[in-house]
């Protein structure tokens, strides 16, 4: 009997997260009802790439977000971002979607993330950092580029430029 209460604990622990998972529609591994989210993969998909640069005066340099002592790989790190920081405008997304989501939320969002995640460049009150989202077809070839937004590192300010 007492093996029997503990199989339904654990399949309990897996199954109910399992379902609400599926039930919001939203991407979590291990909770997750698309396994590498393959069925987004379709003829007309476009794939985005978000990029950050220093830009001081006229130079510019790509640069990535500090893994907190190595902890988040650059894709984790990218994961996260679009996951719980820049996330979905889709009500029903498999990614994060924040309901009455407006600009200055998103603004503050994006302030925290880059405090957060590029301290190395915090000191560095000459330069901004500019966020760029880069989008390519199915075969990988780059379409267009279009700039989100500027990090002021001076005032720990995100500000949001596009749309």
């Amino acid at each position: 009997m007492k093996s029997r209460i503990y199989a339904i604990l654990v399949i309990s622990a897996f199954v109910i997260p399992s379902l609400y998972y599926i039930i919001i529609g939203r991407e979590s591994f291990p909770f997750s009802q698309a396994p590498m989210f393959g069925h987004y993969i379709g003829k007309e998909t476009n794939f985005y790439d978000f990029k950050y640069f220093l830009v001081k005066d006229t130079s510019e340099q790509e640069i990535y977000p500090d893994s907190y002592g190595g902890f988040f790989s650059k894709i984790a790190i990218k994961r996260y971002f679009f996951n719980n920081v820049y996330v979905s405008v889709e009500k029903i997304s498999p990614f994060g979607y924040i309901k009455n989501d407006n600009k200055e939320m998103f603004e503050n969002r994006m302030s925290r993330f880059f405090t957060a995640y590029f301290q190395s460049h915090n000191q560095d009150t000459t330069s901004k950092i500019r966020l760029d989202v880069y989008n390519y077809n199915r075969n990988g070839e780059f379409k267009q580029k279009h700039t989100i937004g500027y990090y002021d590192i001076t005032n720990h300010n995100f500000i949001h430029t596009w749309k």
